[in-house]
């Protein structure tokens, strides 16, 4: 069976190409792509999850005794935080050393979990270091855009109890929630680019962030790049919440059953038993949002390549090269004929 084309990141695409490549791509590298989110994400997951119901059981079965229990079930899930931080980080490095390895491969094909891994530990502190600066400049955006949102609901208030019109706050409500979903398209419009130009472009850190703004910003790019970062949300969380269908489902015959049997909300809610449910259930919401988030990431990939297009025109060297070659000829010689 041939194998399809290697796709060019690099290249100008609207908003529906961009996602077919995305989709391509994944159709392309599939089963290399569930190996390395089930061996390299997944188990960190997985420890964190048991470490999480070990801590509930403990804390539920010591609630009342005065003992280091419910000190070490705290312990527990400060250990199972950290562990989630770390399986966060393996699957961000494995997605965009994937990306870089795909591009510099001969054949993509033969690309193995083996090679990936292998650069993940080879550049492992570069990426803790990125992730960590990148989480702190995002969680500055954040709080400036928390506080704006603050500012324009507190005035929507102010103005409708003054006015006693309800239609002016809720222009000023919709407005707030619009503006709230727009910047944080924002911050993940530069955010997750940071992580490719980093892996693709070879470049440092810092360069890269100043990259990410400066194609944002570029003419046109600004809105193409947020729609494109809130489609992929909508495909992400989707594609989440069915593959949780089932889960859903079990969770609330559980509880259906709870209810049946009489017991009261604090009894549920103090239930050891419910409480591993949930965290089971928490589990399995953050395992499949793990291979949900591909399409995003990979997304958010071709979306920095097209901007970058758009931009800087980077393969205009190569095209120029290019003239004149045989490949070129056969073109014009097709042109020609029609």
């Amino acid at each position: 069976m041939n194998q399809s084309p290697k796709l060019n990141f690099n290249q100008y695409r609207d908003i529906g190409q961009i996602f077919n490549s995305t989709f391509t791509f994944i159709k392309q590298n599939f089963g290399i792509l569930f190996k390395l989110i089930t061996t390299i994400s997944i188990p960190p997951i997985l420890l964190a999850a048991g470490l999480i119901i070990y801590g509930i059981y403990t804390f539920i079965e010591n609630i009342d005794a005065d003992n280091l229990s419910i000190f070490y079930s705290f312990i527990y899930f400060s250990i199972a935080t950290l562990i989630v931080i770390l399986g966060g980080m393996l699957f961000i490095a494995c997605i965009f050393e994937f990306i870089a390895i795909y591009k510099e491969s001969d054949d993509y094909t033969k690309i193995t979990t083996a090679q990936v891994w292998s650069q993940i530990r080879k550049n492992f502190w570069n990426w803790v270091g990125k992730i960590i600066l990148w989480t702190l400049i995002s969680a500055t955006l954040s709080s400036i855009i928390s506080m704006i949102v603050f500012m324009i609901f507190g005035t929507a208030m102010v103005i409708s109890i003054f006015s006693q019109s309800m239609i002016l706050y809720f222009i000023f409500i919709i407005g707030a929630y619009a503006f709230s979903f727009i910047t944080s398209a924002y911050v993940q419009s530069i955010g997750i680019p940071i992580f490719f130009i980093t892996a693709h472009d070879k470049k440092e850190i810092i360069p890269a962030i100043g990259k990410a703004f400066q194609l944002m910003h570029a003419k046109g790019n600004f809105w193409k790049g947020i729609f494109v970062t809130l489609l992929g949300n909508l495909v992400q969380y989707i594609l989440t919440y069915s593959f949780m269908v089932p889960g859903t489902i079990l969770f609330a015959v559980v509880a259906f059953n709870f209810k049946e049997s009489g017991a009261s909300f604090d009894e549920i809610t103090e239930s050891s038993s419910m409480l591993i449910v949930i965290a089971i259930f928490g589990t399995l919401y953050y395992i499949a949002l793990l291979y949900s988030t591909v399409i995003y990431f990979v997304s958010q990939s071709f979306k920095t390549g097209d901007l970058n297009e758009r931009a800087f025109g980077s393969n205009l060297l190569e095209r120029i090269n290019q003239i004149g070659t045989k490949r070129n000829l056969d073109v014009d010689f097709q042109k020609e004929t029609y």
